[in-house]
């Protein structure tokens, strides 16, 4: 039985670079704009692209979820169902 060499210790992660306000204020802005989007997407006030379109109808509704996601993600706010990187 061999043992292999220990492991070096882990480096520690870089400096965060500081976040300007205004872009904080628009990744807030899109994360509100995406949830009251997703919440009420189709009560015939404001619809991008009609759900009844053949492969293009929820493309819109795709669009708001990764937005919201990626949003909430630059926030800082954990969501479970995603990988940590």
């Amino acid at each position: 039985m061999s043992m292999s060499p220990p492991l070096p210790p882990a480096s520690p992660p870089p400096p965060m670079k500081p976040r300007s306000v205004a872009t904080t204020l628009l990744m807030i802005a899109i994360a509100g704009i995406s949830a009251l989007y997703l919440v009420n997407p189709t009560f015939g006030i404001f619809e991008l692209l009609p759900d009844n379109l053949p492969l293009f109808g929820n493309l819109d509704e795709a669009f708001f979820t990764l937005a919201l996601i990626s949003a909430l993600a630059w926030l800082g706010i954990k969501l479970p169902f995603l990988p940590k990187r």
